[in-house]
């Protein structure tokens, strides 16, 4: 679930990243972090269950470390990222739209945060009880946490479209952010 919800966050920003009006330098920075990430977070999801499935032993604590200190580190990119391509659409935005982005910028911070802290929480516990399974306590809840962040996204969608289809420069996003075509753009192949 963690890879997954990260993997989505990844592409917004890959999406969002090649969408606006960004130096093309900094578009193809990002959208190489954000694809070097994934193949990352895949690479350590894939060695952490090899370790948990196939052999339960001291590497297992080193696994442990470098996949939940990944995650958090992660998510802090992901919030720091998405939240720098943000902001520099909202320069050219309106008020409206402004109002909007701010609470986008609020959102992936504050999501990236939660699941970050988790992690950390995991690996602090699991470093100062190592013999209980007392980690395992927020282990099982950190992808309840990625579940509620992205659900929680998709169900302010209404809220959001609301104010996003008050300005015309917020439709791009829009569809990027929740894959609405605007009402009248539907292409059915007719002449």
């Amino acid at each position: 679930m963690i890879v997954l919800v990260q993997s989505f966050y990844l592409r917004l920003i890959w999406v969002l990243a090649g969408n606006i009006m960004l130096n093309q330098t900094i578009s193809r920075v990002i959208k190489s972090l954000s694809l070097l990430t994934f193949l990352y977070a895949i690479g350590v999801a894939i060695a952490f269950l090899s370790y948990v499935l196939f052999s339960f032993s001291v590497s297992f604590e080193k696994m442990l470390y470098v996949a939940f200190g990944s995650t958090a580190v992660i998510d802090c990119g992901v919030a720091a990222v998405m939240s720098l391509v943000l902001v520099q659409t909202r320069s050219q935005a309106s008020h409206t739209s402004t109002n909007v982005i701010n609470y986008l910028v609020t959102f992936f911070v504050a999501t990236g945060f939660l699941t970050a802290v988790a992690a950390v929480l995991t690996i602090v516990l699991y470093i100062v009880r190592p013999s209980t399974v007392l980690y395992l306590t927020v282990e099982f809840s950190v992808p309840k946490l990625y579940a509620n962040s992205i659900l929680a996204m998709f169900n302010a969608k209404s809220r959001m479209q609301k104010h996003m289809n008050t300005t015309e420069e917020l439709k791009v996003p829009s569809v990027l952010f929740f894959g609405d075509a605007p009402a009248g753009n539907e292409e059915d192949g007719s002449s």
